[in-house]
């Protein structure tokens, strides 16, 4: 089990390319990529999610669907 500690080192060790991720996802409409939206919060989320689904062994296929479901 991880705690919330451990998903906000996670988050400070991975921001800058989950926010590159962010910024370059064409699915998202530019208003919503403003700096400091909401919306960064969920998607540093899903990051997350999708990181430690892998490390659980995963397929790309389980974490599509886990994180449109999470989305």
């Amino acid at each position: 089990m991880y705690t919330i500690e451990q998903a906000k080192q996670w988050v400070e060790k991975y921001r800058t390319e989950c926010m590159k991720s962010y910024q370059e996802c064409t699915d998202i409409p530019s208003f919503m990529r403003i700096p400091g939206s909401p919306l960064e919060n969920v998607w540093l989320a899903g990051c997350w999610l999708n990181d430690k689904l892998r490390e659980a062994g995963a397929s790309e296929q389980q974490i599509s669907d886990i994180g449109f479901a999470h989305g």
